[in-house]
């Protein structure tokens, strides 16, 4: 006697090609007992895809680290091979958007002698930073400060 094929699962489901897995098992009841045990597992699942991302991120920054270093030894030979090209072409930038490089030279300027950078400070003393010890360049650097607070009391009392 030959066996009759089933057509529809235990509880009911309809057996069709798009709703039986290959091992032959019901995907909407796969799919409820999943479920089920996830609803009485939360934290097993919460766990697992904690550490899952833990290994994304480590893998990732892995990757990333892989990549940079590679890409610097590119960019290194490239540079190599292509520098009298790069330095035509960052002088014809240059020249063509004067007005903007003119701002932006300006704006680091200020930007160094507010905040009194290392290479500001030596330039005030006519030297290369490193030629200079640290010392010296704090030195001068607190000298400076002092300067300029006593200019600011100065005109705040006028």
């Amino acid at each position: 006697m030959m066996k009759q094929k089933k057509t529809h699962c235990l509880r009911g489901h309809e057996r069709t090609e798009e709703n039986v897995t290959k091992n032959g098992e019901c995907k909407v009841c796969r799919l409820r007992k999943l479920e089920e045990w996830k609803n009485q597992n939360k934290e097993r699942v919460s766990e697992f895809i904690r550490n899952r991302y833990k290994l994304r991120a480590e893998k990732f920054k892995e990757q990333r680290t892989k990549h940079k270093d590679s890409r610097k030894v590119r960019d290194r030979e490239y540079y190599k091979e292509n520098r009298e090209d790069r330095i035509r072409y960052s002088a014809e930038w240059r020249e063509s958007n004067l007005e903007r490089c003119n701002a932006k030279n300006k704006e680091i300027k200020e930007r160094s002698r507010n905040s009194l950078s290392d290479g500001y400070v030596a330039g005030l003393l006519r030297v290369k930073v490193s030629d200079i010890p640290p010392e010296v360049v704090e030195l001068k650097r607190l000298q400076i400060q002092l300067k300029r607070e006593l200019k600011n009391a100065a005109n705040q009392h006028h």
